[in-house]
């Protein structure tokens, strides 16, 4: 009898520790998506979710640059994990610019996938914030200690991130430490060959005003073959039916830039004043602006003018010391411009558009604003190939 006591004893505890090892086996799961939105994107107004499948090329350019999408490494017992072509990029909205970027990824570790979710700088793909989901390391639990993670905040593409070099590893759990350092690279990487990384016809056509701007900056500095080249494809692309509103505007807002250079450069540069209070219809919220900018500004029309009336501002906006005049009006614009792929979402009243009109701003409707533009282009194409007619004589 003593003797079958001892042998249950025994199978009791083999058998706890049988369920103990399975338990630790099995996910653990630290965090909602939620919850990781809330940590990685702190005090936004909203958050907007953009989804990219990744292309050949895309693909092609990180692996070039990191060596995969997924790192297998050897003596790792997790399952082959297959490459991932879409992504979620949760972009954080504050006073109408983006603030910061949440990503979630997974990369194999020692005993099954690490769930991540990074945040970067949207300007720059810096490392902002960084948390883990979910794993089923033994060993390697200590990745999720920020006292680890906080080795990666600040990192950007310059820096190595390499365990053993600027990453401290964590005593007997090289391979989860390795995990987490692959997929801040992979992640830093793919954000870049995305969104900043993009070629330069595609940044003059981004729905942020200050990635546009940046763009045309570097548009200035090209010789004029090569300005006139990249307006020409622009002009193809707002003649197309196909073309959708949203980038239609971001187009007229590139010609405006070349057609009216003065007035769009003191216009970026114009600051607002602190506490400006714009609320109430669309109409009176536009001319207050302006009036505090001390910018001019006409409509089209007064059918336009009198529609705006009708448009009333959901949330109130206060400026702040050294504002951007001309990102506000973009955000207003933007978010109360009655275009399908706003917010607005409104076919009642017409499409607002700003466009410049000699040193003023006008308000005015896409078809107008579209017209204007390709008269300008053409009317540009002419004069050139007047200069060059005549340069050959």
């Amino acid at each position: 009898m003593r003797t079958r006591r001892i042998i249950w004893s025994v199978a009791a505890v083999m058998l706890l520790i049988g369920i103990s090892s399975l338990a630790i086996l099995q996910a653990e799961r630290l965090l909602t998506e939620d919850q990781a939105l809330k940590d990685m994107l702190p005090g936004v107004d909203k958050v907007e979710k953009v989804t990219k499948i990744l292309t050949d090329a895309e693909v092609g350019r990180i692996k070039a640059r990191i060596g995969g999408m997924v790192m297998h490494q050897e003596g790792s017992k997790a399952k082959e994990m297959a490459e991932n072509r879409e992504y979620n990029f949760y972009f954080g909205i504050k006073d109408n610019k983006k603030v910061g970027v949440a990503i979630f990824d997974s990369q194999p570790g020692k005993w099954g996938p690490v769930d991540f979710v990074m945040a970067l700088d949207p300007a720059t793909g810096k490392v902002t914030n960084m948390a883990v989901m979910a794993y089923t390391e033994k060993r390697g639990r200590p990745i999720a200690l920020k006292s680890f993670l906080r080795q990666f905040f600040g990192k950007t593409s310059k820096d190595p991130v390499e365990v053993n070099k600027d990453i401290n590893s964590i005593s007997g759990a090289t391979i989860s430490a390795k995990c987490a350092a692959f997929e801040v690279k992979k992640v830093i990487t793919m954000y870049e060959e995305v969104f900043l990384n993009k070629p330069l016809i595609e940044r003059l056509k981004d729905s942020d005003l200050s990635a546009r701007t940046k763009a045309l900056a570097e548009l200035g500095k090209m010789d004029k073959s090569g300005k006139d080249t990249l307006l020409q494809q622009l002009v193809n692309e707002l003649s197309k039916k196909e073309t959708d509103n949203c980038q239609k505007e971001m187009i007229i807002f590139v010609l405006d830039a070349y057609s009216h250079p003065d007035t769009a450069n003191k216009l970026l540069e114009t600051k607002l004043p602190a506490g400006v209070e714009l609320n109430g219809d669309l109409e009176s919220v536009l001319n207050k602006l302006t009036e505090s900018a001390k910018v001019k500004m006409t409509w089209s029309n007064d059918g336009l003018k009198e529609s705006a009336k009708q448009v009333k501002m959901a949330v109130p906006v206060k400026t702040s010391a050294d504002e951007n005049f001309y990102a506000v009006l973009n955000g207003i614009i933007s978010q109360y411009g009655c275009f399908k792929c706003r917010a607005q979402k409104d076919d009642k009243y017409p499409t607002y558009l700003h466009q410049l009109n000699g040193d003023s701003i006008e308000i005015t409707d896409l078809e107008t604003a579209q017209k204007r533009s390709l008269e300008w282009w053409n009317s540009y194409s002419n004069k050139n190939a007047e200069d060059k007619k005549g340069a050959s004589k």
